[in-house]
Formats: structure tokens, sequence, C-alpha cells
């Protein structure tokens, strides 16, 4: 069902990105070793994730940074939690292959294995009786060699694990590379600047440099991929809609296929769409972003942020008249690096957009939205 704010697990259940499902479907088969997938919010690439690695039925376990969204800095203890119970996870799922990973993983130095087929994995107190990562990708790909297929690690937005501090995963994904046949790795991320920023497989100092990636980029949908989606979600669950209802829809939500669904699931949950339920619905998204914004704010403490994106708010607007606006807020002559600085900052974090004529807009409706209203 389209209507269904869950990430999809079924490829049935995902609209169009034929295109992107067949990459992401044939690299893995091919056995390429790292994959990205990127895109803006809400647009879909848990889904494709899911929905593809079901579809070829390979063992794979999922890392979902979202976990760490909130928090500006991430302890170690935080994060060997969440590979403990994803591991457990994956553990439990697979059936089949439970006790021979199991028996693989229990050398793993930090690693403890109960008799029922669970792991529990140490932090600390120092560095040196912690859980060793990188052993865990060599027993994973030890075993996967060993029934001769390939396990696949996915890091869902993998630039929030750039927040965990004294680890580094972009050396552990460089060790899993080179040395761990038998794993692939795939990331995702919706701040397509910060995990550019992250991996950076194009600088001689990052431990990915010169590694071969495939990337994999899903866009918005059009006016009329819009319409025919909404046609279809509203189709399954058997609700008739007025056209210029859809046109609505398209023009508040602007193709971002997580807010069409979202507008959706609340028409579905009310049996009828009309202006008062898209507007429900978009108050609610644009409480959505203001969260997301203030997390955003936790790592770069700064009114600026807010003053810029409530000038942009109201239209493209060029890096002279933003820096301008911010001098004219404070009082203060701002240097030229600084303005650079806060709007490279939201152009990594996926707030802003730059286009081809230079000057800086906002891609999001319901950002732009709760910018308007001075929620951001």
């Amino acid at each position: 069902m389209y209507f269904d704010e869950a990430p999809k697990t079924s490829r049935k259940d995902i609209f169009d990105y034929a295109e992107e499902f067949q990459k992401l479907s044939v690299s893995l088969s091919e056995g390429r070793r790292l994959i990205q997938i990127k895109g803006r919010r809400r647009s879909g690439k848990t889904s494709l994730l899911l929905s593809c690695l079901n579809e070829l039925d390979r063992p794979f376990i999922v890392l979902d940074g979202r976990a760490f969204s909130s928090s500006p800095q991430v302890r170690r203890e935080e994060f060997v939690k969440l590979l403990e119970n994803t591991l457990n996870g994956f553990l439990k799922k697979e059936k089949k292959l439970r006790r021979k990973i199991v028996d693989a993983l229990k050398h793993v130095q930090g690693l403890e294995a109960s008799t029922d087929a669970r792991v529990s994995l140490r932090w600390g107190p120092g560095p040196e009786d912690a859980v060793s990562i990188s052993s865990i990708i060599d027993a994973l790909s030890h075993e996967a060699i060993q029934q001769k297929t390939t396990f696949v690690i996915a890091f869902d937005e993998a630039q929030e694990f750039r927040k965990v501090m004294k680890f580094d995963l972009t050396s552990i994904l460089a060790h899993g590379y080179d040395y761990a046949k038998g794993l692939q790795f795939v990331v995702t991320g919706s701040e397509v600047g910060m995990l550019h920023n992250f991996l950076r497989l194009d600088e001689p100092q990052s431990p990915l440099y010169g590694r071969a990636t495939v990337e994999i980029e899903l866009s918005g949908l059009n006016e009329e991929q819009s319409k025919e989606f909404l046609e279809k979600g509203f189709a399954q669950i058997r609700l008739k809609v007025r056209d210029e209802m859809l046109e609505s829809v398209h023009l508040r939500f602007d193709g971002i296929i997580g807010w069409l669904t979202y507008c959706g699931l609340k028409a579905m949950e009310k049996k009828k769409l009309d202006k008062k339920i898209i507007d429900e619905a978009a108050e609610k998204a644009t409480r959505l972003v203001a969260l997301e914004f203030k997390n955003f704010l936790r790592l770069y403490k700064s009114n600026r942020y807010s003053v810029v994106m409530r000038n942009l708010a109201k239209g493209n607007t060029t890096w002279a008249d933003l820096k301008r606006a911010v001098e004219s807020r404070e009082g203060v002559t701002i240097g030229q690096g600084e303005i650079t600085k806060l709007l490279s900052n939201l152009e990594d974090a996926g707030f802003v957009a730059k286009g081809n004529d230079g000057t800086y807009f906002i891609a999001d409706p319901m950002v732009i939205e709760g910018a308007s209203k001075g929620v951001i």
C-alpha cells in the first residue's frame, strides 16, 4: 500500500523508481562493494533499499543512523548498543544461518554469545576492552564466504555516524572494502553534502579515497507522477477524490513522496480529502521539519541560521542579500567567510539549495511554510 508511513519492504509497494531499483539490484547482484543511495529527505531511500534487499533474498543488516538524529554527539556506548540490537535482530531473522553466524562471531574481542544465539557487546571501560568492530566485519565476511553468498551491511543516514565519539566509520568501511570480500556495503544519506563531506571519497587523506562506488540518486516526483501516485494510492484504499484536490496536494507538497504519503494517510484516516485535511497534514509536517531544524541547530548553535531561512522563505535570494539581512538583524558587519559558512552548512544538511543562477532557495515546501511561520 502506498499510503503507509513505515518504510516499504516490498517492491509492489514502491511507486515508480524502476530505474533506480534496477540499478541497485544489478549492483548488488554483480558484487559491487560500496553503494551510495542519495536523495532529499522523504524521497524513499530506505524503502528502495529494504525492498531491493528483500527481493534479492540476501542476508542483510541495516544500522539506522536516525537513532542519533537528535544528538549533537553520540557516546560509544550508545553506538555499541545500537549495533548489539541490530545484530540480534539479524540473528533472529536468519534462522537457518543463526547458529553458524554466532559460532563465527563468538571469537570476536568484546563479544559474548549466549546459548540462545544472542550476542552482547562490550563498550569499555577502555578501547582495549571494547568490542572490535573490524573483527565483527571479518567474522561476518568469513561466514558469508563459507555459505557461498554475500551479506549486505547498510548504514541508513550514514552521516549521522560521524557523531559517534572515538569511532571512524570511514576506516571501518575501508577495512571492509579491502579485506571483507564476503560483504557489500550500502550507505544512504538525505543530508547529501554532509554525506559527501563525511565519506570524502575524493580526498587523498580519506580512508576511502580511490575506492570505486556506485551512486544512486532519488529525485522528487513531477506533477504528472505526483498525480499518478495519489490516484493509485487512493484507488488502493477505495477513496474517490476530485482531480482539483489532487492538484491541490501536488501544489502544496511539491512532489516529495513522503509528504504525499503523509497527506494520503490523513485522508485515509478521515475517509475524505478536502482543504482542511490538506491544511492539517501540512501543519503537522511543518512541526516535523521544525524539529529537524532544531536538531540541526544543536550542531550549529547560531540564531543566524534562522535569519537566513526566514529570508529564503520569501523566495530565491542572492548571497549578498542574505549577508545584508543578517547584518541588518544584528547591527554588525559580518565577514564574507561567515555567511558562506552558514549557507554551506545549510546546503550540506539539505535545508537549502543553490540554483544555476547562483541564487539560494529552499526546496522543501514544508520547510518554507515552517520558516514563514517563524517555527524555523
